[in-house]
């Protein structure tokens, strides 16, 4: 009975283990999509100040409008 126990605990710990692998590996998807997002908005805003070059040098003479948010 005892080695019955045993086996038990060991296979409830290795579930436990590959149950949070999996977790771990299916929340790191997300970081890297929200990755392209941010590099994609920056690179939208970089065009934006290329193509408006009035706002370009008014946000970089008063930078506190560009803490506004």
């Amino acid at each position: 009975m005892k080695s019955l126990n045993q086996h038990s605990r060991q296979f409830s710990a290795l579930a436990l283990a590959i149950v949070l692998a999996l977790s771990f590996f299916a929340a790191a998807a997300p970081a890297w999509s929200d990755h392209d997002q941010v590099r994609n908005e920056i690179r939208q805003f970089h065009d934006f100040l290329q193509d408006h070059p009035k706002v370009s040098t008014e946000l970089r003479q008063q930078q506190k409008i560009s803490l506004q948010a």
